[in-house]
């Protein structure tokens, strides 16, 4: 599909970018998966509060020094289909992550502050493919497995 980038630097790069996005995750299932009410409040309170902030700055850093579009090659890398995951998480809606939790609004805005990353959420979000799933994708309470999605 040509999305690992080009050669071996262009992969090394996307696969950065795929890494970053993991520190991302292992924060991410803490607040999605906590055992208590009390304990998700403060894991989501945290994530976008003290996690998210230098995280996207990085991410923000990255890009840019890559040129400010993609974050690898100069076209579109496994690496911005990771990231584009991860953003998607934290400003969708119904993201199970912050069902029930409050003060944790402004996610919905957060990437404002942020705007090559931004841009390149909103650029892989048009691609057709991925925007026709996006329009069609399950809702957070389907059950897989017995896991939301």
């Amino acid at each position: 599909f040509g999305l690992a980038g080009d050669g071996e630097e262009g992969f090394t790069l996307a696969d950065t970018i795929l890494e970053h996005v993991n520190d991302f995750i292992k924060e991410f299932i803490k607040a999605r998966f906590a055992p208590t009410p009390e304990e998700k409040q403060a894991l989501a309170e945290k994530l976008v509060q003290k996690f998210l902030p230098t995280w996207l700055s990085n991410a923000e850093k990255w890009l840019n020094k890559q040129g400010g579009k993609w974050f690898s090659s100069n076209k579109l890398t496994f690496g911005d289909l990771a990231m584009h995951h991860a953003l998607f998480w934290i400003t969708w809606k119904e993201e199970r992550a912050f069902d029930g939790v409050s003060g944790c609004e402004e996610r919905f805005t957060l990437l404002d502050k942020y705007p090559a990353l931004k841009a390149n959420f909103e650029r892989v979000s048009n691609i057709p493919e991925i925007k026709k799933y996006l329009a069609s994708r399950p809702t957070a309470s389907q059950q897989v497995n017995g896991w939301g999605l």
